[in-house]
């Protein structure tokens, strides 16, 4: 059966909406900032004080220099693996504090 042109399945609805309201963003940022744990594992998470997206950006602040130093040699790398984690590119730098 042919849909009409002017109908949209929920799916399409629900799309639709976030993207108008920018609530797309937000829940992408969500989804990234929950990635760092997933990838990285409860202990560097334990040492994790916070994650934040802005911008193509994920801003790791850490708990202790010297897992900060490890981290930042690994970072090509551990992008890598959160985007993909995250199947798309959106993370194009760690900054780690």
């Amino acid at each position: 059966m042919a849909r009409k042109s002017n109908t949209l399945s929920l799916g399409e609805a629900i799309e639709e909406f976030l993207e108008q309201y920018k609530h797309i963003d937000r829940i992408n940022e969500a989804e990234i900032v929950n990635a760092w744990p997933a990838v990285m594992g409860p202990n560097i998470a334990k040492l994790t004080l916070s994650v934040f997206y802005k911008n193509g950006k994920l801003i790791i602040q850490l708990k202790n220099a010297t897992l900060r130093q490890e981290l930042s040699m690994q970072r090509s790398r551990i992008t890598a693996a959160l985007n993909k984690y995250l199947g798309s590119e959106s993370i194009k730098d760690i900054v780690l504090r």
